[in-house]
């Protein structure tokens, strides 16, 4: 019995729109007619094509298909425009990284020290006995432990490093030359249009254009006197200007500035007597 309401109810659908063989037909209608389950499931089935034959499709839009293709067109518009915005947001990363590498390798390369000139031991010895040659580099600190040094700078200049003393270029570029001097210098600073250079010591900094000075720096004191053309010197807070025939001295750490002659100099040799300086022999 159960096998035959399963085909009667396969047979349903042709029996309600009467596409069934007369036979089949005829067999279902008798079939709905003695059983009550399938008798059930077919009413079931008309109500259901009632309600789906009362059931109307929403009007269309004219420009529905249009409407469709214009939101796909733009979507993909969209998508394209991502697609360029993420390529030149990528494209301008990689070029800001290249440009930040490139400013990293030329600041490494600028630190770099470089070769400005050459120095040798001199003092007592004889030529055949002077030490050997050796090259001086910009931030390096030269030391002259064993006996004075003669340093050769590319620019002319001329400086002999006292024994004892050490001295740091740390700049030395076409137009500014700055040093750091501990001991005593003399030095013979070529002359450049507008070339300045400084040497800087604990209280004091002098600026020259092109001279010949001496200049002993000690603890809390500088000393400079010049030997030919002037120069300027600078204290904490003073300044002035030094020519042929002149010594000025920076002492203490606040950088009090006082200025002699020569001969005054001399007479007041308590004054300088800690600097080794032999002021009648400086002019």
């Amino acid at each position: 019995m159960k096998n035959r309401c399963e085909k009667i109810r396969e047979n349903i659908q042709g029996y309600f729109e009467k596409s069934l063989s007369k036979g089949a037909f005829d067999n279902t209608e008798e079939h709905l007619r003695e059983c009550p389950e399938c008798s059930w499931y077919f009413r079931e089935y008309e109500k259901m094509d009632e309600i789906l034959s009362r059931w109307e499709a929403p009007f269309g839009d004219e420009n529905f298909e249009e409407k469709v293709t214009a939101v796909i067109s733009g979507k993909a518009a969209k998508k394209g425009r991502f697609f360029l915005l993420f390529y030149i947001n990528s494209s301008a990363a990689v070029l800001s990284a290249v440009v930040l590498a490139l400013i990293l390798a030329l600041v490494y390369y600028i630190s770099l020290p470089v070769v400005i000139g050459q120095g040798k031991e001199t003092g007592d010895k004889i030529i055949s006995e002077e030490g050997p040659v050796f090259e001086i580099k910009t931030g390096k600190w030269i030391n002259a432990k064993n006996s004075d040094l003669e340093i050769f700078l590319n620019d002319g200049s001329l400086l002999l490093l006292a024994k004892g003393s050490s001295l740091s270029v740390d700049t030395f570029g076409r137009d500014k030359k700055v040093c750091t001097l501990l001991g005593e210098l003399k030095a013979e600073i070529r002359k450049y249009p507008g070339q300045e250079f400084i040497i800087k010591t604990e209280n004091a900094e002098v600026r020259v254009l092109g001279t010949v000075f001496l200049v002993s720096a000690m603890k809390n004191r500088t000393i400079v006197s010049v030997i030919e053309g002037s120069l300027a010197v600078k204290g904490r807070r003073e300044k002035t200007q030094l020519t042929k025939g002149n010594i000025a001295l920076v002492s203490g750490p606040g950088g009090f500035l006082s200025q002699e002659s020569a001969p005054d100099a001399v007479k007041n040799k308590d004054k300088f007597a800690l600097y080794d300086i032999d002021c009648e022999n400086c002019f």
